[in-house]
């Protein structure tokens, strides 16, 4: 008893402690984001040049965060704010609740991206303090959640709402499941695992005209699921338009579907091929075009597959 009784008189000295912690990190990182000193570019800078697949979790969040200036102010503030309210006894309870979304957010971003060990402890500490000002504020939390949740007298339509809301709940998660966008279940011989991050990438090696050799072209070729192409080369991107395909794998043909979008008339123009192909392999893609327009002429290419992220467990 005489422990309890001596905490409780103690208990504004502690809170102290913990909000002032809390304020002054949290507000040192707010004020390095909104001044521009936190998450304005990659570093080092090279890895502005190197491809997704290569980046780290720090890369990444930096790169994201720092992309929009008044984004990563706006975040600053959201630090700031909350953390100079901690300062202030009238105002701790407000800024705690304000503060909560981005102690939870840091934590998670941090250990979600695996960034630097010493960061994920100390976004784990600012958790911990922010939680424990909750737990020193207590009483007026306790009374807070009295207004904010509604009484015993106005759940007339509780089981109603219950009802309702598992259905449409339930509705929900089975058209994103079974009628959403992408399946990345979707597998055939030249997508790849796009389920588990490992999706094939197809780079021209050679290609020919009959059996001449053309000029070597950069082409960089991906099969997605809901027979969706894509692909890298000397222009960029696709152009005007998006690529369909579609894949028999029993008779080894590959058709394609170019649709263009005129802006003018509002009309969407479609261009076919069809292309057999072969796997040498497993690592090897021969794609052929006969042109009965041009006098019969043969159009061969030749791709080797990479596995993306081949290294990569998750």
């Amino acid at each position: 008893m005489n422990k309890v009784t001596s905490f409780l008189k103690k208990k504004d000295l502690y809170l102290g402690i913990v909000r002032y912690l809390l304020a002054g990190e949290m507000m040192g990182y707010g004020l390095l984001k909104a001044i521009g000193l936190q998450a304005v570019f990659v570093f080092p800078f090279s890895a502005w040049q190197r491809p997704l697949e290569e980046a780290i979790g720090s890369q990444l969040t930096w790169a994201f965060i720092g992309y929009s200036t008044w984004f990563r102010v706006l975040l600053g503030l959201f630090e700031f704010i909350p953390a100079v309210l901690l300062l202030f006894r009238r105002t701790t309870l407000l800024g705690a609740i304000l503060l909560l979304p981005m102690t939870i957010g840091v934590f998670l971003i941090n250990q979600a991206m695996e960034l630097w060990l010493y960061t994920r402890w100390l976004t784990a500490g600012l958790l911990l303090l922010n939680c424990l000002i909750f737990v020193f504020e207590w009483q007026k939390v306790k009374a807070l959640s009295g207004i904010v949740i509604s009484k015993a007298g106005q759940r007339r339509y509780f089981l109603l709402e219950l009802i309702i809301n598992s259905v449409v709940v339930c509705m929900l998660i089975w058209i994103i499941t079974y009628r959403g966008y992408y399946n990345k279940d979707e597998r055939n011989a030249l997508t790849g695992d796009w389920a588990h991050h490992h999706p094939y990438e197809w780079t021209l090696i050679s290609e020919k005209i009959n059996d001449t050799p053309a000029p070597h072209r950069l082409i960089r070729s991906y099969y997605q699921p809901k027979e969706i192409y894509s692909e890298i080369n000397d222009s960029v991107n696709n152009g005007g338009g998006f690529i369909k395909y579609a894949l028999d794998e029993k008779e080894h043909r590959l058709f394609f579907k170019f649709i263009r979008n005129d802006r003018n008339q509002g009309n969407y123009y479609t261009f076919h091929d069809t292309l057999s192909y072969s796997i040498v392999a497993d690592t090897i893609l021969k794609l052929e075009k006969i042109n009965d327009t041009a006098g019969g002429s043969r159009h061969t290419w030749t791709f080797r597959r990479r596995i993306i992220n081949e290294n990569r467990y998750n």
